[in-house]
């Protein structure tokens, strides 16, 4: 099962941050790990959620995930990332054999709050349908990530590969996919965002 690294990064020092990503990003293939999203352009779907520099990074499972966080290598680098930005990040495992396929593809990731679980399973056989007639894959969707930096520790975490981010725009202002939202208002708190894929 593959495990997903995902940052949402507040660059405040441009020059400093640059030999974060040099010294930083070498440490992630040593790992087994690649970038899918790596400061694509960003936008908000719903909430309040106003992202960044988003960064994905898929391992092929969680320990290896771990294994690359906690390396002396890469936490000698991020000393470099903490100097020079605020960072957020959470670890969360994939499901099943799930694991990106896509060249340039749109990624949604999507913070669910669960307030009704009753009204939510409903939301949930409203919406699901519609990712597959929209192209989407489920890459993770989780009730237990695990937070490693900042103060972002979600309930629910769920990351969907689209073809682009065109197509993931379009799933989510599709009237169906509309309809299952006033179902799921009801239910849960929602901040997602879109971002565009390596």
């Amino acid at each position: 099962m593959a495990g997903y690294v995902i940052f949402d990064i507040d660059v405040r020092d441009a020059t400093g941050y640059e030999e974060y990503r040099t010294l930083g990003a070498p440490t992630v293939p040593e790992h087994g790990g690649r970038f899918i999203v790596r400061g694509g352009q960003a936008a908000t779907l719903e909430g309040d959620w106003v992202p960044r520099r988003v960064v994905i990074i898929a391992f092929h499972d969680v320990d290896a995930a771990r294994r690359w966080y906690g390396s002396p290598r890469y936490q000698a680098t991020k000393a470099i990332r903490e100097r020079t930005a605020r960072s957020r990040a959470v670890l969360a495992a994939g499901v099943g054999g799930a694991e990106p396929e896509r060249d340039q593809a749109g990624y949604a990731v999507i913070d669910v709050e669960v307030q009704d679980s009753e009204r939510f399973a409903q939301y949930r056989s409203v919406g699901v349908p519609t990712l597959e007639r929209h192209g989407a894959r489920v890459l993770v969707r989780t009730d237990a990530s695990e937070p490693l930096e900042g103060d972002w520790c979600p309930q629910r975490l769920v990351v969907l590969e689209f073809d682009s981010v065109a197509r993931a725009h379009t799933w989510h202002g599709s009237s169906e996919y509309q309809a299952a939202i006033e179902i799921r208002k009801t239910a849960a708190r929602i901040e997602s965002i879109v971002v565009q894929g390596l």
